[in-house]
């Protein structure tokens, strides 16, 4: 039946699609921890990671006083891990909102739905059925739960003889049991001449 074939196919993709959003989900969780720490390693560095002093600049008649503040090379590298740790849980997030919408999209009302109708198809045709009626009186069970192979036992049995006699035969007794109207007309030459 082709609606349990798609009840089957969605089952699959529906676990399929669960799987990746546990898969981005987990990615996520991984880069949210990876956030945590490099911005935590980055605010344990002393002074913000910064390193300043005052300095005098400028010409001889303007003098000026200027604070110049450089980065630490710890942090700088602190720094560049924070900025990838950002991209990369900036991207689980953008996979994990693609992955639930997908999951989204995959809705078992419409194959149930297709299943409930063409069950409710079958048993009206069933129960319009007179074949499938009188075989269920015959073998006594419900319309419905006739097989093809007691359909097939009921014809056999039951099969009402045809207007020519070859073809009654035939239905009867089978082809093979019922001779040709050559092998008819050779047998009664030979009754006659002997």
């Amino acid at each position: 039946m082709g609606t349990e074939e798609d009840r089957a196919t969605l089952d699959k993709k529906i676990g399929d699609a669960d799987a990746a959003v546990a898969q981005q989900q987990d990615k996520l969780t991984a880069s949210e921890e990876r956030l945590r720490e490099a911005t935590k390693g980055l605010a344990a560095q002393p002074g913000g990671g910064q390193s300043c002093q005052w300095v005098i600049g400028g010409d001889k008649k303007h003098r000026q006083r200027i604070q110049r503040c450089t980065t630490a090379p710890a942090t700088a590298g602190l720094s560049s891990q924070l900025k990838s740790a950002q991209s990369d849980h900036e991207s689980a997030d953008q996979a994990l909102k693609a992955a639930n919408q997908i999951r989204a999209a995959l809705d078992r009302t419409t194959v149930e739905r297709n299943v409930t109708d063409a069950t409710d198809a079958y048993r009206k045709a069933v129960s319009n059925s007179q074949l499938h009626s009188f075989t269920a009186m015959v073998f006594g069970k419900d319309p419905a739960e006739v097989t093809e192979a007691e359909i097939a036992k009921f014809l056999r049995v039951f099969r009402l003889p045809s207007s020519h006699p070859r073809i009654a035969c035939v239905n009867t007794f089978g082809d093979d049991g019922c001779p040709t109207p050559v092998a008819k007309a050779e047998r009664t030459a030979r009754d006659h001449r002997g």
